[in-house]
């Protein structure tokens, strides 16, 4: 595969790969999610060969289970060009976003941070997301329109653990 760098990149440049993997046969305004234009919205990209790949977005939320209301990023609207799906794109992605968001959510090495991280996946990320360090959290739920999904969270802990595993190559 050729070299794929994740970088920022702007609201729009995510709309058409969101629109063609998470919204196809929707109308393109579905594409658009409240936030994406929010200060601190982080919007990535997977590029290669100066095309956009992949995306994730990262908005402030609170987590739908922390009592205590800490601060908290979601990732939405994640999505890979589904000829490059399950060749590492996502989790480079992820990747990045860890990196910048490091400060906030703790590192590779266990140590937990103020903010979480957090996503509602579908069924079919869910091993995925699980394979980067995340969990499941509470029951299976539906949206509307797009099916089951479980709220998931990146875990430090769970992350230094599989990125041991796989330097080891038990993984």
């Amino acid at each position: 595969m050729e070299e794929i760098e994740v970088r920022r990149i702007t609201a729009a440049e995510v709309l058409p790969l969101r629109r063609k993997v998470l919204r196809q046969g929707m109308p393109p305004e579905t594409a658009i999610f409240p936030g994406d234009d929010e200060p601190e919205a982080l919007h990535l990209g997977a590029v290669r060969d100066e095309e956009i790949v992949g995306i994730a977005t990262f908005l402030v939320r609170p987590y739908p289970s922390d009592p205590s209301k800490a601060r908290a990023w979601q990732l939405r609207g994640m999505a890979v060009d589904p000829t490059l799906q399950g060749q590492g794109v996502g989790s480079k992605i992820l990747a990045a976003a860890l990196e910048i968001l490091a400060p906030e959510l703790g590192g590779r090495d266990g140590q937990p941070g103020r903010a979480i991280l957090w996503c509602k996946a579908r069924i079919k990320a869910v091993d995925f997301y699980r394979r980067n360090g995340w969990v499941t959290d509470g029951e299976l739920f539906e949206i509307a329109n797009f099916g089951p999904h479980y709220h998931m969270r990146w875990q430090p802990q769970i992350a230094a653990d599989v990125e041991r595993m796989t330097r080891s190559g038990k993984a």
